[in-house]
């Protein structure tokens, strides 16, 4: 399994080892300072590979601006031994979410958008749940996964997703806990925009009821993927950049 650490899933693993490991005890202004409890939180994490799917992970945590564990664990390629270090490049996946959220907070901050806006105000195409048509989405279903926007394929057919790189290894060669949940559409690198149109639109490719959930807007919390998305293009739209350049600017 070459360079299978490139999962995304390792950040969220990685966060709960450390969660678990501080001593809920002890001050957390200790921390930068308590060179034995940050030793002990590297053996745990490093114990913690060695007995998991993962093969390896990166863990970094700065406090009062000073970095006080940067450091590698496992392998980024099991099969030549190559150790997994800080530098080591991987998908962040759902990791993403956490910057779409605070660039939208941003822009709300700024008096550029405001939560209880209709989605249907912002974008150049529109988006109705078909089960609930005159329900209006808001950009607070959106970063709240409330929108109804629905992309949960338990069925094992392919997300309606564009692969803009190769995968790093051989699909049968991944671990089955997470090939199951791995699905690709094999076609080519395409915009927020018109990856949204293809899916939420009437008139889109990969367009469905199934698309949409059976609830209401704005009354059931349920993790979506695509309701990101929009909430992504919206950042697009509102700062006139595209997104990647809009969290290099004003996050990173």
């Amino acid at each position: 399994m070459k360079i299978e650490a490139r999962i995304s899933s390792v950040i969220a693993v990685c966060i709960l080892i450390f969660i678990s490991c501080i001593d809920n005890k002890k001050p957390i202004d200790d921390l930068e300072s308590n060179h034995t409890e940050i030793d002990s939180l590297s053996l745990q994490l490093s114990d913690a590979i060695d007995h998991s799917v993962i093969p390896g992970a990166a863990v970094s945590i700065i406090q009062n601006e000073k970095i006080v564990l940067n450091e590698g664990f496992g392998y980024a390629d099991i099969d030549h031994k190559i150790p997994f270090t800080e530098n080591t490049v991987h998908t962040i996946a759902s990791i993403s979410k956490t910057f779409i959220a605070l660039a939208i907070m941003q822009l709300v901050e700024n008096g550029d958008l405001n939560l209880d806006q209709e989605i249907n105000d912002i974008l150049p195409f529109k988006i109705h749940n078909p089960h609930y048509p005159n329900t209006p989405i808001t950009v607070m279903h959106l970063v709240t996964h409330t929108s109804g926007i629905n992309d949960d394929f338990d069925d094992g057919d392919k997300r309606a997703s564009w692969l803009v790189d190769p995968l790093p290894v051989d699909y049968d060669d991944l671990h089955a806990d997470i090939k199951k949940d791995i699905f690709y559409y094999d076609g080519t690198k395409t915009t927020l925009q018109d990856y949204l149109v293809s899916f939420c639109s009437t008139e889109g490719e990969f367009y469905s009821e199934e698309n949409f959930s059976q609830f209401r807007p704005g009354t059931t919390y349920e993790y979506s993927n695509a309701g990101a998305t929009v909430a992504a293009l919206i950042v697009e739209i509102v700062s006139g950049m595209s997104f990647s350049a809009y969290t290099r600017k004003n996050i990173f």
